[in-house]
């Protein structure tokens, strides 16, 4: 998962890395080995998109 920001630095994390998915008010937080709720993930998607990409990164969390 690749997750980049204008102006920040890119963020990049393995599939193996993960250790949870939580929806939450404003998107979704990504947990990972190295430290709970470590990303945010914005609501900007659409529904659809947004509902789809938490359904994959929780197969990829519960396949670990």
């Amino acid at each position: 998962l690749i997750y980049f920001v204008p102006k920040m630095p890119e963020v990049r994390l393995k599939r193996s890395d993960l250790t949870g998915v939580k929806p939450v008010r404003l998107g979704m937080i990504l947990s990972t080995r190295f430290k709970e709720n470590f990303l945010l993930i914005p609501k900007d998607l659409p529904d659809e998109d947004n509902a789809a990409l938490r359904a994959t990164l929780t197969r990829w969390v519960q396949s670990d």
